[in-house]
């Protein structure tokens, strides 16, 4: 993983003709070990669902916790493809992947 990392900031360094001077230090962890770990894989797994198989019962669960969604491959709606509490989020709303 500590390679990845490095091997992203050479070439974002080599992109933008930077240097980044910010410090990383990975820590794998295990979600089992950490229960805020398992909040964000189920939020991450039920945004995953519901873009994927339009199963969106588990969006629903936490669907007021989302404060911000956007959906990145709706071009088509750009700049209107992001999602809030105001505007939240739907099948309908959904682009066609």
């Amino acid at each position: 993983m500590e390679a990845a990392v490095q091997t992203a900031i050479v070439s974002f360094e080599n992109s933008w003709n930077t240097k980044v001077r910010t410090e990383t230090k990975v820590e794998p962890q295990s979600p089992s070990d950490e229960p805020c770990l398992q909040v964000a894989d189920y939020m991450n797994w039920a945004v995953q669902r519901a873009f994927i198989r339009g199963e969106f019962r588990y969006l629903d669960f936490v669907q007021e916790k989302v404060s911000f969604l956007v959906d990145l491959y709706d071009f088509e709606k750009y700049p209107n493809n992001f999602y809030n509490r105001k505007n939240p989020f739907s099948k309908n709303k959904m682009s066609p992947l």
